[in-house]
């Protein structure tokens, strides 16, 4: 009996350096039913040429050139053309081990799950096209949507790019097109329930390069309120969907010290620039601000933050001059 199709949505923009190798990985899966679906947007570098070659090369890769860009409208499009009954989203610049789809597949029929996920590991140089070596110890975990919520995503596994989901939970969901930071943990939010079924293996199939280049890395854009905006987002959808969990003193404790953070690393970013590009932002700065207030009490509840964090935080309400004379000399 033939497998079930799986669906890999890559969209790239200026990938020329880094599509190749990960097409590749997706190539060489174990898994033997595969479409794999390019959705180049906007690039202006030789990213076109390289789609173009992979596209002859490999008879399951489908490229499919967009108007609009964005990661967002990208995997949006790739949701809309995927004809597989799972589907699995990869970044241009990262890789899957060959067993990625194998593995992940087997647990999520096996447990009769809706999602399946793995570990990553991070990288500040660019990978090698095929990674071969992932640790097999293949221990199992399975969560409803409530547990999940508890004792992954408040704990930081928050993106799509590490799992498998069978395509009729998503539905009609798709990526928020009006984030450019935190789309995928939105999304994810968007699609999970409490009675969906989440198995997650320890094995570590997922190669996530952290591009120093990446919107979260480069100077301050109004853009990067995203952080902020984000998580914004997310606490309505916990509210609305999980609001037992999030009454949990524990687990609110949990949203609170995430979106402090989140805001705090904004003001950090607003704190770095010139005089007169803090006095262009200055509005944006006050907002910011405002938030970590309201998040933190006037900084009375600091929660489980680092003994740096706090510090800024008491800098950023109190002193100003010294937060951003702190934020320059780091």
């Amino acid at each position: 009996m033939e497998k079930d199709l799986i669906s890999i949505v890559i969209p790239v923009r200026n990938g020329e350096k880094t599509l190749e190798g990960c097409v590749r990985s997706a190539a060489a899966q174990t898994y033997g039913n595969t479409e794999i679906l390019i959705m180049e947007n906007g690039s202006t570098d030789r990213t076109e040429k390289v789609c173009e070659k992979l596209a002859a090369q490999f008879g399951n890769v489908t490229v499919c050139h967009l108007d609009t860009t964005g990661v967002s409208a990208a995997r949006n499009a790739g949701l809309d053309r995927a004809q597989g009954e799972f589907i699995t989203f990869l970044d241009a610049d990262d890789r899957i081990s060959p067993r990625f789809l194998e593995l992940l597949y087997g647990c999520l029929t096996e447990e009769h799950a809706d999602i399946a996920g793995c570990s990553l590991i991070l990288q500040s140089t660019p990978p090698g096209e095929i990674f071969e070596k992932s640790t097999d110890s293949g221990i199992r975990k399975i969560y409803s949507g409530e547990e999940y919520i508890k004792e992954a995503f408040l704990n930081g596994n928050v993106r799509v790019c590490t799992k498998l989901f069978r395509t009729a939970l998503i539905g009609g969901q798709r990526f928020p097109e009006d984030l450019t930071i935190g789309e995928d943990l939105v999304f994810f939010l968007r699609v999970l329930e409490n009675n969906t079924r989440i198995i997650t293996i320890d094995n570590v199939l997922y190669w996530y390069y952290y591009n120093q280049e990446s919107a979260m890395n480069r100077p301050y854009v109004p853009a990067y309120q995203d952080q902020i905006r984000c998580w914004m987002q997310a606490e309505e959808l916990l509210s609305e969907k999980f609001p037992s969990v999030i009454a949990e003193p524990d687990a609110e404790a949990k949203l609170k010290r995430i979106q402090c953070v989140a805001a705090l690393l904004v003001a950090v970013k607003l704190g770095k620039l010139n005089k007169s590009e803090r006095k262009k932002y200055r509005g944006e700065f006050e907002s910011v601000r405002e938030r970590i207030r309201e998040l933190t009490g006037n900084g009375e509840e600091l929660f489980d933050l680092t003994g740096g964090q706090k510090l800024r935080i008491f800098l950023l309400l109190h002193f100003e001059r010294l937060f951003v004379l702190s934020c320059r000399l780091h």
